[in-house]
């Protein structure tokens, strides 16, 4: 059935989703692909990258990562040669691993070279993404980009398995949408159309909010800046109280007057104010 909208704004925020929606990526081996600071040192750094799990990722910000070796830059891309030469302990470290990597049943993992990863394409190499976590019924977004680590360098942030999200290539782009999707009325429109779906924040569910990619200036130029100070709040937030488990984060008071600020745009928006 329709879904019981319980106001216009949040009918209004239903619609068409104008950006592509992608999936983070699946490597069906934690045991092979997750290394631990004290592992890697038998790979090359260059192909190991941070890497976001649900368990560490709150509204605004996220908590801490992991490390994961992905080997390939698109799914299904045959490089084998070129890690042979170029990476010998990276591909040492797979062959010895070849059996395990071979039991892997998924289908998506059967093309390419024996260490396949899946959810891998140009779209991961984006530079920034908005995130969520598509289990669960938490509609709860961040913008992720590059992460500096003192173990590999420079490094884009990448989602797991567990993720969906929208690639990105401008800074306000990503967080104009991230301000629209953690918005009241666009959360209350994503937990109505997400109780008549199998999966909670599935691709399905996403594509059916109103996420315009030529929004109005005024309105796009708006909800990014609340958008960036609601990221830079939680993310020093998180950096000054050290926790590092989901369940005992509690958001900072000021976070509330931000979302405060980003509901009264987004209901402008949505009433047609500022085109």
């Amino acid at each position: 059935g329709a879904p019981l909208i319980k106001s216009g704004l949040t009918l209004k925020a239903l619609g068409v989703c104008e950006w592509e929606i992608r999936h983070g990526a699946k490597d069906d081996l934690k045991m092979v692909f997750e290394l631990s600071p004290s592992k890697l040192c038998e790979v090359e750094p260059d192909l190991v990258f941070p890497y976001l799990r649900s368990r560490d990722m709150v509204k605004w910000g996220y908590l801490s990562y992991t490390y994961r070796l992905i080997p390939q830059r698109k799914a299904g891309q045959d490089n084998e040669s070129v890690l042979r030469l170029r990476y010998p302990k990276t591909y040492d470290y797979l062959r010895q691993n070849k059996n395990r990597l071979l039991l892997r049943k998924s289908i998506w993992l059967k093309t390419g070279p024996f260490y396949s990863v899946f959810g891998v394409g140009d779209y991961t190499w984006s530079p920034y993404k908005i995130v969520w976590c598509r289990l669960g019924f938490r509609p709860e977004f961040v913008v992720i980009s590059d992460v500096i680590d003192p173990h590999v360098g420079k490094k884009k942030l990448i989602p797991s398995d567990h993720f969906m999200f929208i690639p990105a290539y401008n800074e306000f782009d990503a967080h104009f949408l991230c301000a629209l999707l953690n918005s009241s009325p666009y959360r209350e429109a994503i937990a109505e159309i997400s109780h008549q779906s199998k999966s909670p924040l599935s691709k399905e569910v996403i594509s059916k909010v109103y996420l315009p990619s030529n929004p109005p200036k005024n309105i796009r130029a708006q909800l990014a800046d609340l958008s960036m100070r609601a990221h830079f709040l939680v993310s020093q937030y998180i950096r000054n109280s050290k926790i590092s488990n989901r369940r005992v984060f509690r958001p900072p008071d000021e976070l509330k007057l931000i979302e405060k600020q980003i509901d009264e745009v987004v209901n402008k928006f949505l009433s047609g104010g500022g085109i």
